[in-house]
């Protein structure tokens, strides 16, 4: 059985192997009742340990592809053929053989930490609070669109996005400092359609991908997927380290370097406007190209704001991805990516391989509901709500968190990120919450190594005061109590 294993590739020699087996057994050439070979002469005939020869015949089992015995060996299965015109109720039996990249991507699994329920403290969701969205405005700016400019909104647009909208956004950067024209604007469908769309267009396998660690751990996947060598660089009290940024460019080139300067997730560290200059000069100097995700903007709660690094960049070495989906809707879908325009040539070219354009409508009541004055307006009424709920979270910890543990005091978005001492996990900590209806998300979920696991992000967009209080208490005492065990 010639197996051809790809020693450079990101897929494990493991599944390597499973994959051309499957794949001899669904074309037919390893017929049901044929014997593999065994798992040592395997292992010997393509210079592998045993034990990965053995781990690829235990998924093979699992997936009802073979069978083993002790002492007579592992054997080809019948397969079920794929039934036409299935009855109501019965299963079709068709094991489709997925592509690498789904294999990649079918790693990393969402895990769920309490949403969408009502009747729990829910300290896990990096999401605004919808009893606050102004709906009754927004139906307004949809019904004004929808009788303006209805049989235009409901065709096809433009896959770059609706120019108005990018007319408002071209506007809006300039507060910011970004000078960004309207073609230099693609609208996207949310900020992880922008990464996606990046990681696409940029990158190819092997591609070195710097991120920084801890980081949003949705971008994981999207990483995996495109197969890229992903290079890990530490956040400090003010964002990526730099000198150990610089230190990894310089071993060897990176294609691009993901870094959010603002309010970072999950720690809320901010990075200082030197810290910017340097982090472009950097990244001028090694060629690589900086995604800047400013997803909180919007959401500074306290200080002086702080220029984005794109506002810095003179050679087009940054993307900019802005979204709505934390100061108004996260269903909205409706972000946005600024880059120079041969980069956003590009951009559209790819995301009309994907979905054509993003929600026209949406997009028009969007530009409709902001070009009034009522984004700006939510965003003021909204930043009170929150400056309150995060004084009440950060007071909250300093009276019921025991000696040892610290936080950080994040200057805008959603999150504190705490930390406990290192004999500590926070996962066990987060099973013992859940027993009191308090979600939060451990610090594992935000490293690709799945380090941090003394650490652990508290949102407190989704909880009222009161909810606060009683679930830092509760953190507080089950914090106190395993600290105790341990003594």
């Amino acid at each position: 059985m010639l197996i051809k294993l790809d020693r450079d590739s990101h897929t494990p020699v493991y599944e390597q192997i499973k994959e051309h087996i499957v794949g001899l057994i669904l074309a037919g050439r390893l017929k049901p009742g044929d014997r593999l070979p065994s798992s040592r002469s395997l292992a010997e005939s393509l210079g592998v340990n045993r034990t990965t020869v053995c781990t690829a015949y235990e998924e093979l089992e699992a997936d009802g592809y073979v069978a083993s015995h002790v002492g007579q060996g592992t054997y080809v299965l019948p397969q079920q053929k794929l039934q036409v015109g299935i009855s109501s109720g019965q299963q079709s039996l068709l094991r489709p053989r997925f592509s690498r990249r789904s294999e990649l991507l079918h790693r990393h699994k969402w895990e769920h930490f309490g949403e969408g329920r009502v009747d729990r403290i829910l300290f896990s969701g990096l999401t605004p609070e919808e009893d606050l969205f102004p709906i009754e405005l927004f139906r307004s700016a949809i019904n004004n669109c929808l009788r303006e400019r209805g049989k235009q909104l409901l065709q096809y647009g433009d896959p770059q996005g609706y120019r108005p909208l990018r007319e408002y956004l071209s506007m809006r950067l300039a507060r910011y400092s970004i000078s960004a024209s309207v073609e230099q604007i693609v609208i996207v469908s949310g900020s992880q359609q922008g990464l996606d769309l990046v990681m696409r267009i940029l990158t190819d396998p092997g591609d070195r991908v710097v991120i920084e660690s801890p980081t949003y751990p949705e971008l994981f996947p999207v990483l995996a997927q495109y197969q890229a060598e992903i290079v890990t660089v530490p956040v400090g009290n003010y964002g990526l380290e730099l000198d150990q940024l610089e230190q990894r460019l310089r071993e060897k080139p990176v294609q691009l370097a993901y870094v959010m300067p603002n309010f970072h997730n999950p720690t809320g560290a901010t990075m200082q406007l030197e810290q910017r200059e340097k982090l472009v000069e950097i990244a001028q100097k090694y060629g690589t190209i900086l995604i800047e995700d400013d997803y909180e903007k919007d959401l500074r709660l306290e200080g002086t704001p702080i220029v984005p690094v794109k506002a810095l960049d003179s050679t087009g070495a940054v993307l900019y991805l802005g979204t709505f989906s934390k100061g108004l809707f996260p269903g909205a879908r409706v972000a946005w990516i600024v880059a120079q325009e041969a980069i956003v040539e590009r951009l559209v070219q790819a995301k009309r391989c994907l979905d054509f354009q993003t929600n026209l409508l949406m997009q028009a009541a969007l530009a409709e509901f902001c070009a009034q004055g009522y984004y700006d307006a939510h965003l003021k009424r909204i930043h009170k709500i929150y400056r309150l709920r995060r004084r009440r979270l950060l007071e909250a910890l300093e009276r019921e968190m025991p000696e040892g543990v610290s936080w950080t005091r994040p200057e805008g978005g959603y999150a504190v990120w705490v930390t406990m001492p290192q004999v500590l996990d926070a996962a066990e900590l987060l099973d013992e919450a859940r027993k009191h209806g308090i979600f939060f998300i451990p610090g594992t979920q935000f490293y690709i190594d799945g380090s941090g696991k003394n650490c652990f992000r508290l949102c407190f967009s989704r909880t009222d005061a009161e909810q606060i209080d009683e679930g830092v208490a509760v953190l507080g005492t089950l914090i106190r109590e395993k600290l105790r065990r341990i003594k």
